[in-house]
């Protein structure tokens, strides 16, 4: 089994190492793998190398500030609920 935790980025060093110190208590754990951000992104582009707008999604939403973005980002779901028929 793989667990995947996204970590919020006001965690401190010492925070993430004992909550991986307490994870890695776990019975039903063998192992427990720190990625930072510039990391998983790097695996993500990897996984995802054959889906290029996909992997620019990804991208603009990381260099976007949230506030500046948002109507940007809803603009976007919108078209693509749109193109899909989803709501």
């Amino acid at each position: 089994m793989r667990v995947i935790a996204w970590l919020g980025d006001d965690l401190t060093v010492d925070q993430v190492t004992a909550l991986q110190a307490d994870v890695e208590t776990w019975a039903e754990v063998d192992e427990v793998v720190y990625y930072s951000k510039a990391q998983a992104l790097e695996e993500f582009r990897e996984l995802f190398a054959d889906q290029p707008a996909l992997i620019e999604v990804v991208e603009e939403d990381r260099r976007c500030s949230r506030p500046r973005c948002a109507s940007s980002r809803s603009r976007r779901a919108a078209t693509t609920s749109s193109r899909t028929g989803r709501r």
